[in-house]
């Protein structure tokens, strides 16, 4: 478990969603901006690791929520 209440699942995809966000916050930005791409990236992969390793079923709710996710 993280320091969050969330399952490790939900954190990882969240800290990649605030990744992502900063990264689009910055339209500007160029070469700079890869390593936080990057990361956000690395975060969704493994947030889906994750939950295929916790339960395969949530995989599709996980998907979901990472697709449906708003600022």
């Amino acid at each position: 478990m993280t320091d969050s209440d969330e399952p490790l699942p939900q954190h990882l995809a969240e800290l990649g969603r605030r990744v992502l966000v900063r990264v689009v916050e910055r339209p500007g930005g160029g070469r700079e901006l890869a390593l936080d791409l990057l990361a956000a990236d690395a975060f969704v992969t493994y947030a889906f690791e994750a939950q295929a390793e916790a339960d395969v079923a949530g995989l599709a709710t996980l998907a979901e929520r990472v697709a449906g996710a708003r600022t």
